[in-house]
């Protein structure tokens, strides 16, 4: 089994992509990256050749709901205690995305935030450049993404790059936010 358009070729050890975590899923299944692989083609084979009544019944159910195959409940592959702890802390980012969407963040009230916390004229943030202006455009494009949930085309937007460069500055942007102790007010 190999779809070029999920997870699995790389869990599997075929294809290498630097966002798929392997060794998370991986640690689900055993000990040892082979076992492990073994246990999860296992899986993957039950789950397609023989699905149980509860798995099929929650996937038409999550079908029929509003938003169909996009509904997070078809997001997750795993035991119904690993789905049901990746809903759960979905739902939570939902309710903080949401709570910051209320309070008026997007993308140029975020770009000001940051520029203020780095001591930076906002003004830079707005053209490619390297340094700290660079630094605080990784951070905007960091918590834009991942604690906003702004919609990696809208930064690319505001920050003059394509959706390619936004991704490419997430992790690096984490790490700045990190170390710089930049943070959205909770």
């Amino acid at each position: 089994m190999s779809t070029p358009w999920t997870g699995h070729a790389t869990i599997m050890g075929m294809r290498k992509r630097p966002f798929h975590d392997v060794d998370a899923v991986l640690r689900r299944y055993g000990g040892d990256t082979r076992s492990a692989r073994s246990a999860y083609r296992q899986f993957m084979w039950e789950g397609i050749n023989q699905p149980d009544d509860d798995t099929l019944g929650r996937f038409q159910n999550d079908t029929r709901m509003e938003g169909g195959r996009l509904h997070p409940g078809l997001w997750v592959i795993g035991d119904q205690e690993f789905e049901r702890e990746m809903m759960a802390k979905d739902k939570q980012r939902r309710v903080k995305v949401a709570r910051f969407a209320r309070e008026g963040w997007n993308v140029e009230r975020l770009s000001l935030f940051v520029a203020d916390r780095m001591n930076l004229d906002p003004a830079l943030l707005a053209r490619r450049s390297r340094g700290e202006a660079g630094q605080a455009r990784k951070v905007v494009a960091y918590l834009g993404y991942r604690v906003l949930g702004i919609p990696v085309a809208e930064i690319a937007r505001h920050l003059r790059v394509g959706g390619s460069a936004v991704s490419m500055m997430l992790a690096e942007g984490q790490a700045l936010a990190h170390k710089k102790r930049i943070s959205l007010p909770e």
